[in-house]
């Protein structure tokens, strides 16, 4: 069964889907740098907290 994104989940691809949008704006490639590796921060934090979730849920932490 597939399971939404936690809120901090969602957070965190907000937050790179907002970089992302950054680094296509920017107007010189030192900014468009810092956007792009701002993004795929956001991204991997949001694989860490994935990662979390599921563990916290094997383990039988969830406290919905």
């Amino acid at each position: 069964m597939l399971r939404q994104p936690s809120r901090a989940v969602r957070h965190c691809q907000i937050r790179a889907a907002e970089c992302e949008r950054l680094a296509e704006l920017a107007t010189d490639s030192e900014s468009r740098d810092s956007y792009s590796r701002m993004a795929e921060s956001w991204r991997k934090l949001a694989e860490s907290r994935e990662f979390v979730a599921r563990l916290e849920a094997f383990l039988g932490y969830v406290k919905d």
